[in-house]
């Protein structure tokens, strides 16, 4: 088994999906309290529970860490 990093993730999501910048990258740029916004956006128009943020996510935002 093996683990990757963050800068790998991004450097991945660059390289293989061509996106402009990897997903940690955006959530550092615009703060976890708003991607959890975002994601409860998506999940309330789309429906059921399969954009429903992490519980992780979920604490990491209520206990400050934006």
């Amino acid at each position: 088994m093996f683990t990757l990093c963050a800068e790998e993730i991004d450097k991945a999501m660059k390289a293989g999906a061509n996106h402009p910048m990897g997903s940690f990258e955006l959530s550092n740029l615009i703060g976890l309290d708003l991607y959890v916004e975002i994601i409860k956006n998506l999940n309330a128009s789309f429906g059921g529970n399969k954009f429903e943020p992490s519980s992780v996510l979920r604490n990491l935002v209520k206990n400050g860490h934006w």
